[in-house]
């Protein structure tokens, strides 16, 4: 699956516009647990800038998250 984010100066997509995203694509009601990872090494916070995740945390120009439904580590 891809998600592509077009951002302005104005407004910038937070990465909780991408668990949004998830959780819609997958079907999932906000109650359901998601849990998203950068480079399967973090969560970061929702209202962390996806440009800014991108710009310090991608590789060969993709920011790669995964996600599951059961926390990772404990």
């Amino acid at each position: 699956m891809k998600l592509l984010l077009f951002t302005n100066k104005k407004t910038l997509p937070k990465f909780q516009t991408v668990i949004q995203f998830l959780r819609k694509e997958l079907k999932g009601q906000a109650s359901d647990p998601l849990f998203l990872y950068v480079n399967s090494a973090f969560s970061p916070s929702p209202d962390e800038t996806v440009a800014n995740l991108h710009k310090c945390f991608s590789t060969d120009g993709h920011l790669i998250i995964n996600y599951c439904t059961t926390a990772a580590w404990g």
